[in-house]
């Protein structure tokens, strides 16, 4: 380039310099003034000079960020009406436990004893069985008793299962449950595949699931548990949940806590296509391969890394969440006790389609979206435990919308906790069985 004509030329040079290795601290928006001539300060150029001086001192992160406004997208807007005709909720859980499944659950079941016992259960155990059994789990659920056998006491007889299936009979349909046959399934696949014990039920509840349209707009993924305490060859601990015991359930739902997909933890077998951001991201990466382009995903901090995030924006979809502090680098916020609260901290990278806010409300969170950022401001009532009294307190736009949407595995999980089908066993794949008839009837309610 001919570095004469560069020199009068001001377009060019400030060209060369959004090239230059100078340009990721550039921002383009600002007006380029001759080396001594002065301009007004203003508090929008000290916060910039003050995010290109946390920049510089960490030279080796991968994104510069600058303290700026974020230009947020528009939000998609919800169908109010249905897209399809509207059922009855026993007719939408035939969707998912069909009579394919209880056949199944009937003829395993038979083999089963019969290799046990060597002999045959007499009488055989037939679909309309099944039904009746999960039927009777279904009540028991909503009508708790201390124990299972009271139902059939002359005291405190419940006639409706009583004379639906004798105590003893539904004693040994719970025993010997089976879907699979043990027999027809390879150790290859048994040491590929933890959940093979349950997998035909997993399938057909999980495709009854991918079938449900997606046009909320909104979705949210999280963990769910499946409480267990026995023996399991993947029973988790996860600090913080109401139930930290059990089998880990990654799910997503609608922002109203419609189950859409779910993917059980295997440890190092679970079925995940891409783990190069990490096992967090790769569980986000294989939810939204199902949800169609400009859809806003909300997760937590175990799942969200800056590097996902642009991975998101190269598929169409929006994603939110809050974000662990050592996962975000190129700027330093503000101490925590240098902020008050309803104080927050906005920053923006390079490209300008990410953001990073943090907000203090009785704690400091960090948060980032490739969708939403700190405008509009909002007013939301906490309680101040000084003056004893509500005060309203400044909220971000992100902090908003991430409140309003990411708790729909939060509203499943509720749901199905308060009329949860009771067991009390040692064996893992009748809790995860019932784990899942919970979750059919809650989604076809």
């Amino acid at each position: 380039m001919d570095r004469n004509n560069l020199a009068f030329d001001p377009d060019a040079i400030m060209d060369q310099l959004a090239d230059s290795d100078l340009g990721e601290d550039f921002d383009d928006d600002n007006d380029w003034h001759p080396p001594g001539q002065l301009t007004n300060s203003s508090s929008d150029n000290e916060d910039e000079q003050e995010a290109r001086n946390s920049t510089v001192a960490s030279p080796s992160s991968s994104n510069k960020w600058i303290r700026r406004r974020f230009v947020g997208k528009p939000m998609p807007t919800l169908i109010s009406e249905p897209t399809e005709e509207v059922l009855t909720p026993s007719e939408y859980f035939d969707r998912y436990f069909t009579e394919e499944i209880y056949e199944l659950f009937a003829f395993n079941t038979n083999v089963y004893y019969q290799s046990s016992f060597n002999k045959q259960l007499n009488p055989p155990v037939t679909a309309t069985e099944i039904k009746k059994f999960f039927g009777i789990n279904g009540i028991l659920g909503c009508i708790r008793y201390p124990r299972i056998k009271m139902v059939w006491m002359q005291r405190f007889r419940l006639s409706c299962i009583a004379e639906a299936m004798a105590r003893e009979r539904f004693f040994l349909l719970r025993v010997n449950l089976h879907i699979v046959d043990k027999r027809s399934v390879s150790p290859e696949i048994q040491t590929q595949n933890k959940l093979w014990l349950v997998q035909p039920l997993i399938d057909a509840v999980r495709g009854r699931c991918l079938q449900i349209p997606r046009d909320q707009s909104h979705f949210s993924i999280d963990e769910q548990m499946v409480p267990f305490l026995g023996k399991c060859p993947v029973r988790q601990f996860v600090k913080g949940k109401p139930r930290p015991v059990g089998l880990k359930n990654y799910v997503v739902t609608s922002s109203k806590g419609l189950v859409l997909d779910f993917e059980l933890h295997q440890g190092d077998t679970t079925p995940l296509s891409d783990r190069s951001l990490g096992l967090g991201p790769a569980i986000v990466l294989r939810f939204i391969n199902t949800l169609p382009r400009g859809s806003f995903v909300y997760f937590d901090r175990y799942f969200t890394t800056i590097p996902l995030l642009e991975k998101m924006l190269t598929l169409g979809i929006e994603g939110t969440g809050t974000i662990i502090t050592n996962r975000f680098k190129g700027y330093q916020f503000p101490k925590d006790s240098s902020m008050n609260r309803g104080d927050y901290h906005e920053v923006v990278n390079i490209k300008k389609d990410i953001c990073v806010i943090k907000w203090k409300d009785s704690k400091t969170v960090l948060t980032c979206s490739t969708a939403i950022g700190a405008l509009p401001l909002h007013k939301v009532q906490r309680y101040d435990k000084v003056t004893k009294s509500y005060i309203e307190v400044t909220c971000p736009d992100m902090i908003k919308n991430y409140n309003e949407h990411m708790g729909g595995v939060d509203v499943s999980d509720q749901m199905m906790e308060v009329y949860r089908s009771w067991h009390k066993t040692r064996k893992w794949p009748i809790k995860l069985i019932m784990h899942l008839f919970d979750l059919a009837m809650v989604n076809s309610w």
